[in-house]
């Protein structure tokens, strides 16, 4: 049975990382939320029955979601980043990106509750999705996603066996 590769450290620390680095990740983090809250909010407008009727209620009705799997997908990998420039190890900054994405989404979702229960389920199932795919994307960047843990060909290990008899005797 072989065993899985560690993640690589975090690298060492540097006034870059926590000058620059940390910062500009935490702003792309802090203007996603910005843009995810005001896309919500478009959303419990557009609820009210006072609204125009839309042309192209299909395209238009999946926009927002489309926007909102991006934004959140975005804020996942964002987190992750700021939280590995401040030099929290990787394992626990991508366990953080993706929290702090779903906790952004249970924010959301909770507001978009009050005014549609149906519109606040699938903004849930996007979010998590969305969370879970930028976490994935996060973890790529890092390390491969998989581990490979088949058996030798048979051609490798038939010179392995000759090379250990020849040196054992």
């Amino acid at each position: 049975m072989t065993q899985s590769k560690l993640l690589p450290p975090t690298p060492s620390s540097t006034r870059l990382d926590l000058f620059l680095i940390a910062p500009f990740y935490g702003a792309l983090s802090l203007l996603c939320m910005f843009l995810l809250g005001k896309i919500v909010v478009w959303q419990v407008i557009s609820l009210s029955p006072s609204s125009l009727p839309l042309t192209r209620p299909s395209l238009i009705g999946s926009l927002p979601f489309f926007s909102e799997f991006l934004l959140i997908g975005i804020l996942a990998l964002t987190l992750q980043q700021s939280l590995r420039a401040i030099h929290l190890s990787t394992k626990n900054s991508l366990r953080g990106g993706f929290l702090g994405a779903c906790l952004v989404v249970i924010f959301a979702v909770a507001y978009l509750w009050q005014f549609s229960r149906s519109l606040a389920l699938w903004g849930l199932l996007i979010g998590f999705l969305a969370a879970f795919g930028g976490a994935l994307v996060a973890t790529a960047r890092l390390t491969s996603l998989w581990e490979e843990n088949l058996p030798p060909a048979a051609e490798t290990e038939r010179r392995v066996l000759e090379q250990h008899s020849a040196y054992l005797g």
